[in-house]
């Protein structure tokens, strides 16, 4: 099983992720699936952004 998951993991990811897409269209509709993906995408880019500029750490360093 392990080597199952290794060989296609990207593939079942992004099918998960494609069913989730379409249940979300076919229930929410459109454009609100449309607004919640927006909005995971701006969440996604600000963690990296923390994430890479250590704000977290210098953060807690600060209050030390």
């Amino acid at each position: 099983m392990a080597n199952y998951w290794q060989k296609y993991k990207w593939p079942i990811i992004g099918g998960g992720l494609g069913l989730l897409i379409a249940i979300l269209i076919l229930t929410l509709g459109f454009f609100k699936t449309l607004i919640i993906l927006l909005f995971m995408l701006i969440g996604i880019g600000l963690g990296w952004y923390l994430q890479q500029s250590n704000f977290f750490n210098k953060l807690l360093k600060s209050w030390r």
